[in-house]
């Protein structure tokens, strides 16, 4: 990154790269590797680094420890898609620091968070951020046509471990869930309810026909969900000994994708190509027929899944197409 030729480049892009390339100075170099097994098509990445060249900031993003990955056994045994990191919180101060170094348009976003908190009465860092400390998962899942009439059958969900006391924590999802209700301006209402032992905060959203919001903790995790079957897939799942992703009829695709990707990696990305083509059924008749000669021309493209490590003296990541060869 620090080749003149390669700096010339970036500025004959027609914008200001100046922030870009101060803070990948420190990138010294960087290969890429194309391979192919029975398996699939692996593209890996190695970049060395000049620890000398890094900020402080930057040291501490890259040096974040390797992802345990705990939280996959607690996502719903029927998620096709999902990515995981940990401690968002810590990545906060970090970000806002790298506003003041973008002009205008840093300053802009500032301004829209201290307007929100504002506005809302919710502190981003202490109240929100204040809750993603441990591990976290975005994911989506298939869910039953029965219920979703008129809507793709798929779910929503959110996951993220307790770091601190729980009490703390239902206390800060109660305020964000007052806030919403205020904000909604009665189109939203959070009711208690209860089920598997588990009591949490659900609300139906005027004018959708499925749609529901759930929020709680169960086990050892804060849950969001927009469905109300998704909500029970995330008690049974982060109940220990409960089906769950890593043991439930998905988890074979994504054995097979892990097993390529960088192993000490701060998370993952992840798509079950083959449920997601699933989903196409709920499409209405005469769309299935125009897309069923695209996706029968897909049936063994399985999966797909991205992992990246880093420390301060190197950066390396993998992206795995599950395409095996039949015979």
């Amino acid at each position: 990154m620090n080749n003149p030729l390669v700096q010339q480049s970036f500025k004959q892009l027609g914008t200001d790269t100046s922030t870009y390339l101060t803070n990948l100075a420190y990138l010294d170099s960087l290969g890429m590797t194309f391979s192919t097994n029975a398996d699939g098509f692996l593209v890996s990445t190695y970049g060395l680094l000049q620890v000398d060249k890094e900020s402080a900031a930057a040291k501490a993003s890259l040096s974040n420890t390797t992802n345990p990955s705990n939280v996959l056994k607690a996502l719903p045994a029927n998620t096709l898609a999902f990515f995981n990191v940990q401690n968002l919180a810590a990545s906060y101060d970090t970000l806002t620091n790298s506003f003041s170094s973008m002009g205008t348009q840093g300053k802009q976003i500032t301004d829209g968070i201290a307007q929100f908190e504002q506005s809302s009465g919710l502190s981003v860092k202490n109240d929100i951020l204040s809750l993603f400390k441990g591990e976290t998962a975005m994911y989506v899942t298939s869910q039953s046509q029965v219920n979703h009439p008129k809507d793709l059958p798929v779910g929503i969900g959110l996951l993220t471990a307790v770091s601190g006391d729980k009490a703390a924590a239902q206390a800060s999802l109660d305020k964000i869930t007052t806030t919403l209700e205020t904000a909604a301006k009665g189109q939203v209402k959070f009711e208690s309810h209860t089920a598997n032992g588990v009591t949490y905060k659900t609300a139906g959203i005027t004018g959708t026909s499925s749609t529901a919001l759930n929020v709680g903790i169960v086990g050892n995790y804060i849950f969001l969900s927009v469905d109300n079957d998704l909500a029970a897939s995330v008690l049974t799942a982060a109940t220990t000994g409960g089906t769950n992703f890593t043991n439930g009829p998905n988890a074979a695709n994504f054995s097979k994708t892990q097993a390529s990707l960088v192993s000490d990696n701060t998370g993952y990305f992840y798509v079950d190509i083959q449920q997601v083509l699933g989903l196409l059924n709920a499409l209405p008749a005469d769309q299935q027929a125009q897309v069923k000669a695209y996706t029968d021309k897909l049936s063994q493209l399985k999966a797909l899944g991205f992992a990246s490590h880093s420390s301060t003296t190197e950066s390396s990541s993998s992206f795995f197409l599950y395409f095996p060869v039949t015979k």
